[in-house]
């Protein structure tokens, strides 16, 4: 069950008889009883063949996450809707949900359910089952995990039970969790679960994505736009400029448009520059040679004649500047483009590099 910024509550139901999961949603009046009951619960589905749906939470926005079990493999995944697609759907209409990741003890090691049971008794096993989703406080999703073995005896078998909480907080491909919070000593000849979790925390919790990018430069002007698709406690853009694609010099900065530094809604951006300020772009040949003959000669007087050459190099271009002469006039060669948004924090996401064309 989860309940959403609204105070609506989202249940939902495997039924045994179709194998179909379903969801309705209701709010409580102040005695407790059960107002406004959906009359068509929806159903939940997902590009897998059998899934069991063990539990729902709903972040800032109001994109809904579901804790999925794949009834054929045992593996356990993250699935989700945004919060538009969701919105318009109908009663008793289909919520197809999307997989966002595997769930994995650590890199390489997804987490599967799979109990065997042969002839009225168990076989040795280890299993994992993911029982609960809820937000932390931090904007972490917290996932409890029941970590289950079964060895035969004498008699009947001897059981072990460790209770554990998975730490998520995604950033780019990262999907393994940033800690398992909580274990519980195991438990012999018994059998406990955390069947779910809960909390009223509702943080924007998918990191920042970027969508299109494009570069143009007419004359001497660069012109840079780029889209997010969302945001998470952003702060800022810096747009890096770099003659190889390699070596990148930030020319300037743009702050989020997005409300708080979180968005979930396409959100557009655009820079300018002029690339006769760019001085490092005319001299950038000079400046490889240099540094490519620094660390190829070996001959002392030679090396320190190339490091003054350089300090030479760098003490004019940057008299150009500040005498205000321009030091590039038309810049004709390749230009690459990288933006880098720095969140609240300090972490930083970069885009792709592109290059920009004439």
């Amino acid at each position: 069950m989860a309940i959403d910024k609204n105070d609506v509550a989202w249940v939902t139901a495997f039924s045994v008889i179709d194998g179909k999961n379903y969801v309705t949603t209701f709010k409580t009046n102040s005695s407790g009883g059960a107002t406004v009951l959906q009359s068509k619960p929806y159903i939940l589905k997902t590009d897998l063949i059998t899934i069991e749906v063990k539990d729902l939470v709903f972040d800032f926005f109001g994109n809904l996450y579901a804790l999925v079990l794949d009834g054929l493999t045992g593996y356990q995944y993250i699935y989700f809707i945004n919060t538009k697609a969701l919105m318009g759907i109908a009663q008793g209409g289909d919520i197809v949900l999307s997989k966002l990741w595997q769930i994995s003890e650590a890199a390489g090691k997804p987490i599967k359910y799979d109990p065997k049971y042969f002839g009225g008794s168990f076989i040795d096993f280890q299993t994992y089952n993911a029982e609960g989703i809820a937000f932390g406080s931090d904007g972490q999703l917290l996932i409890s995990v029941d970590k289950m073995s079964f060895t035969n005896v004498t008699g009947g078998y001897k059981s072990g039970v460790a209770n554990m909480l998975f730490v998520f907080r995604p950033d780019g491909d990262d999907i393994v969790p940033q800690a398992i919070f909580y274990t519980t000593p195991e438990t012999k000849n018994e059998i406990s679960y955390c069947e779910d979790l809960a909390s009223n925390y509702y943080p924007a919790f998918l990191p920042l994505s970027f969508g299109e990018i494009n570069a143009t430069i007419q004359g001497n002007k660069l012109h840079v736009s780029w889209a997010t698709i969302k945001e998470r406690n952003n702060v800022r853009f810096s747009i890096s400029i770099s003659p190889d694609g390699g070596n990148f010099s930030e020319v300037g900065s743009v702050n989020t448009l997005a409300t708080g530094g979180n968005a979930n809604d396409l959100t557009n951006y655009s820079f300018d520059y002029n690339l006769s300020n760019a001085g490092f772009l005319a001299l950038f040949p000079v400046w490889g040679f240099l540094f490519l003959s620094l660390a190829l000669v070996q001959n002392k007087k030679s090396r320190w004649l190339i490091c003054f050459c350089i300090i030479l190099f760098g003490f004019v271009n940057c008299s150009k500047k500040n005498n205000g002469g321009e030091s590039i006039k038309t810049y004709n060669g390749k230009l690459f483009v990288k933006i880098t948004a720095t969140d609240s924090k300090g972490k930083t996401i970069s885009s792709k590099v592109i290059q920009a064309v004439r």
